[in-house]
C-alpha cells in the first residue's frame, strides 16, 4: 500500500511569502528554493485553496495534470516530487516543464562550466526527461533491428528453408546520400525552435523595460493632485505582468489569476479584469485611461502612450509565437523521414555489425531523435521560461520606483542650487553643496545654472 504523502502546492521555487491586504504592497518573508534563491523572494503564503494531498490517488481538486505540477515544495526535492507525480498520474512529459524554468546567478554559471560536468551529466543520463520521452520510438527501432538480425541469422542457420527467401540487407549508399539531407532538416528544425525561444525571451525583457519606462514617467510627471492616479498606474502596471503570464501560457483557471491580481488590485478591479477576454489588452487600456485623466501636457501624453504602444506591439508578438508553430508540414516531414530512416538503418548495419546492429541502431536513434525532441520542446517557449521570476523582478522594480520617488522629489529642488561645473568648484565630501557654494556663481531658480543671473 502506498504511503500517504502530502505537499503544499506553490509555484515552483516559491516557499511562501506574507502579503498584506493592501493592493500593491509587498511584505516579504522567506527565501526561494535552490534554483531561484538569490534572485527573487517568495511572493505569497500558501492559501487553503492551494493545498493538495497526493496519496494513492489524486484528489478531485487536482484532476488537471497541468495544475498538479504546482505540488512542488522545493527545488531540492525535484526528483522525489516528480517521481511521486509520475507514480500517481502516470508519465507525462508536461510534468517536467516547470523544472526547466531556471534563472542563473554567478555561482550557477561557475557550476555550469565545472571540469567534472561531463561526468555529472553522464551520471544523470537515466533521469533525463528528454531521453525518457524517446523510449517508444527507440524501442520501435530496436524491434526493427531485432527483426533484421533474427531473419538474417535464420537464413544462415537454415539455408534450405529460410535461406531461400530474399535477403533484407541493402547497400549503405542510400543512407549515405540521405544522411546529409536528414542532418540539415534536424539543424534547421532546432534552429527555428531556438529562434522562437530567443525571441520570446527578448520580448519579455522589452515588455518589462517599456512598462517600467511608462510607470517611471507616470510617477515623475503626475502632479500632487494626481497622486491617486499615479498609484493606480503603478498598481495596474504590476497587474499587467501577471495577466501576461497567464495569457501566454493559456491558463484557464480564473481562480489562480484572481488570486494573483488581488495582491495589486481592488476586488472590483479584479472582477472587471477577469471578465475581459484579453486581460493584458484590458490592462493596457486601463493604463491609457489613467494617463488620459492625468494633468499632463501633450508631449508627456505622447511619451507615455508611445511606451504603452510598444508594450502592446510586443504583446502581439508574444501571441504570434503562441499561436503560430513551425510549419506543421516541415515538422511532420522531418519526423517521418527520420523515423523511416532509422527503421531501415539495420538493413545496412548487419553486414558490418552483426548482432551489434541492435544497440548501434538504438544509439543512433537516441541521438537523432533527441535532437528533434529538443527542437519540439523549446518550440513553445513560454511554458519553460521563468515567467514567475521575471514577474517578480518587474514588480520589485516598480516597488523600488515608488520608494525612490520621495527621495527624487526631495533632491530635485536642490539641483538648481548646485555650484556651476564651469567654475571648477566641487562640493565638499559630507557637506551640503548649497551652503558652501560661491554666491557669485549660484543660480537663481529662474535662471540657468552658473550664469550668475
Amino acid at each position: 500500500m502506498m504511503t500517504a504523502w502530502s505537499a503544499s502546492v506553490v509555484q515552483p521555487g516559491y516557499t511562501g511569502l506574507n502579503t498584506t491586504n493592501q493592493p500593491g504592497s509587498l511584505s516579504r518573508r522567506g527565501q526561494c528554493g535552490r534554483t531561484f534563491q538569490r534572485h527573487t523572494p517568495c511572493r505569497r503564503p500558501v492559501q487553503p485553496a492551494d493545498l493538495r494531498v497526493i496519496s494513492g490517488e489524486v484528489t478531485s481538486s487536482s484532476t488537471n495534470r497541468a495544475k498538479s505540477v504546482r505540488t512542488i515544495p522545493a527545488w531540492s526535492d525535484r526528483e522525489r516530487v516528480l517521481d511521486k507525480l509520475i507514480m500517481t498520474q502516470g508519465y507525462n512529459r508536461e510534468l517536467g516543464r516547470p523544472f526547466r524554468r531556471t534563472v542563473y546567478s554567478i555561482n550557477d554559471w561557475k557550476q555550469h562550466r565545472q571540469e567534472d560536468r561531463h561526468l555529472k551529466h553522464l551520471g544523470t543520463l537515466t533521469k533525463s526527461e528528454v531521453l525518457s520521452g524517446l523510449l517508444p520510438p527507440t524501442f520501435l527501432c530496436a524491434a526493427s533491428a531485432s527483426l533484421v538480425c533474427a531473419f538474417e541469422t535464420a537464413r544462415e542457420v537454415y539455408p534450405t528453408t529460410v535461406g531461400l527467401l530474399p535477403s533484407l540487407l541493402v547497400d549503405s549508399l542510400p543512407f549515405e546520400l540521405t544522411s546529409a539531407a536528414l542532418g540539415l532538416l534536424l539543424v534547421f528544425r532546432t534552429e527555428a525552435s531556438y529562434a522562437r525561444w530567443l525571441d520570446a525571451r527578448k520580448l519579455l525583457s522589452s515588455v518589462q523595460a517599456s512598462s517600467a519606462c511608462a510607470a517611471r514617467s507616470a510617477v515623475v510627471w503626475f502632479n500632487n493632485e494626481d497622486q491617486d492616479l499615479s498609484a493606480a498606474f503603478v498598481r495596474w502596471s504590476k497587474a499587467f505582468f501577471k495577466t501576461l503570464q497567464h495569457h501566454v501560457r493559456g491558463c484557464e483557471d480564473d481562480e489562480d489569476l484572481e488570486r494573483d491580481l488581488s495582491e495589486y488590485l481592488w476586488p472590483s478591479e479584479v472582477k472587471s479584469c477577469s471578465k475581459a477576454h484579453n486581460r493584458p489588452q484590458f490592462v493596457l487600456q486601463m493604463l491609457s485611461a489613467i494617463a488620459n485623466n492625468a494633468q499632463l501636457n501633450s508631449d508627456q501624453h505622447v511619451s507615455i502612450d508611445s511606451s504603452l504602444a510598444r508594450v502592446g506591439d510586443m504583446l502581439t508578438e508574444c501571441e504570434r509565437i503562441v499561436t503560430t508553430p513551425v510549419p506543421l508540414s516541415y515538422t511532420r516531414f522531418t519526423n517521418r523521414f527520420l523515423l523511416v530512416w532509422l527503421l531501415f538503418l539495420p538493413t545496412c548495419l548487419f553486414d558490418s555489425c552483426g548482432l551489434w546492429s541492435i544497440p548501434s541502431t538504438m544509439f543512433v536513434a537516441i541521438v537523432l531523435l533527441g535532437i528533434e525532441e529538443v527542437g519540439v520542446q523549446i518550440e513553445e517557449p513560454f511554458s519553460i521560461l521563468p515567467l514567475e521570476v521575471m514577474s517578480e523582478f518587474a514588480v520589485e522594480s516598480l516597488c523600488q520606483l515608488e520608494q525612490n520617488q520621495s527621495l527624487v522629489s526631495s533632491l530635485t529642488p536642490m539641483i538648481r542650487e548646485y555650484p556651476n561645473e564651469k567654475s571648477g568648484q566641487v562640493p565638499s565630501k559630507g557637506r551640503n553643496p548649497v551652503e558652501h557654494a560661491d554666491p557669485g556663481v549660484r543660480a537663481t531658480p529662474a535662471g540657468n545654472p552658473g550664469n550668475g543671473n
